[in-house]
């Protein structure tokens, strides 16, 4: 039984279950959430000996039935039942976010209200024949909810309580001031790709295009949704300038060209490189255009 695995049909894993089917001959094995296609998980199966399988494809909270999931809840707010979240004093009510086979439910934390959610989620089981993983699912609650009814809470509903909901899709998701700190590993895999490349081998146009696709690359995803500290810019930039002058630890290189003019678009005599808070903003308009829609 693989849960869980990301890569789990990859050759050396196949080889590994194989050897343990062989082993141990089960009459059934169960692959359960592969992260990878249905076809790719029949494949590995029948590579493991099986000629005979049964494939079942994942649905989440919002897909057992079409739209019953969220008008579940939506009942439930109309009814009074179900006391959303408000985002700010005149925005608008949330009581839940689904993205794909994932959801986050917000509510008024106390004792009415986590029965109200329990119940929900039973209904969603009667209806799906599908079960919440207990450890899976976790509760998030705001500064101002006195530790005595969080550890009620809690206790009511079986789930563990976190200090932040996590990382989502490679994004933190958290109500606090983002810092420097949280963009270390950013730093890091920017700095590792750059370690792997031989830059002095290198041209002059060769350097700038590893800085361009490479290193600014590392940053961008980030910055399409949210707003990255100015530092974290600068030390990117910085590091795009040390490969293009060819800077080490042993010394700075002369720079023959200011980074002002770097960043000019070709047709300006520029090199096209783009200044990255600036980018970061656009990237956050963007996202604000769509939305607005």
């Amino acid at each position: 039984m693989a849960w869980n695995i990301r890569g789990v049909v990859n050759k050396a894993t196949v080889h590994t279950l194989k050897n343990l089917v062989n082993q141990n001959r089960p009459s059934i094995v169960m692959l359960l959430e592969p992260k990878c296609s249905g076809d790719t998980a029949s494949k590995a199966i029948r590579e493991m000996g099986f000629f005979f399988s049964i494939r079942e494809e994942a649905v989440g909270f919002s897909a057992f039935h079409p739209g019953r999931g969220s008008h579940m809840i939506k009942e439930k707010v109309m009814n009074g039942e179900w006391v959303p979240m408000k985002a700010g004093r005149n925005g608008p009510a949330i009581s839940h976010l689904l993205f794909a086979d994932d959801i986050l439910l917000f509510a008024k934390a106390s004792e009415e209200q986590m029965r109200t959610v329990l119940d929900a989620l039973h209904q969603f089981s009667e209806a799906s024949i599908l079960k919440v993983s207990v450890f899976k699912t976790s509760i998030y609650f705001s500064k101002s909810v006195q530790r005595g009814e969080r550890a009620y809470i809690c206790e009511i509903s079986g789930y563990k309580e976190v200090p932040y909901l996590g990382c989502y899709l490679s994004s933190m998701i958290t109500n606090e001031r983002k810092i420097k700190k949280n963009y270390k590993t950013t730093l890091e895999k920017a700095k590792g790709k750059m370690r792997g490349w031989k830059a002095h081998c290198l041209s002059f146009v060769g350097r700038i295009t590893l800085a361009k696709s490479v290193i600014s690359a590392a940053i961008n995803y980030k910055m399409m949704h949210e707003k990255v500290p100015k530092g974290i810019c600068y030390e990117v930039e910085k590091m795009q300038k040390q490969l293009i002058w060819g800077d080490s630890e042993e010394g700075r290189k002369f720079h023959a060209i200011g980074w002002k003019h770097m960043c000019k678009h070709l047709n300006l005599r520029g090199l096209g490189f783009r200044n990255l808070s600036l980018l970061n903003d656009a990237f956050l308009m963007k996202s604000t255009n769509c939305y607005g829609r």
